[in-house]
């Protein structure tokens, strides 16, 4: 990025956007290494709505 412009536009409109984003995380870590995470998130509101689930298995060595 040598010899570029450097300029940041940001733009939008002016309508409130009510949104509501809950999440919820677990970890699990057993005595032997192993341990497990589960995340869900959500976003709703102003029309939209997004989701996302993660589960991670994973072993410390």
């Amino acid at each position: 990025m040598i010899s570029q412009s450097q300029s940041l536009i940001v733009s939008g409109d002016n309508r409130t956007r009510n949104q509501v984003a809950p999440g919820l995380a677990l970890t699990a870590q057993f005595a032997n290494g192993l341990y497990i995470i589960g995340n869900v998130n959500s976003q709703f509101g102003g029309g939209q709505k997004l989701g996302d689930a993660l589960l991670r298995v994973g072993y410390d060595f």
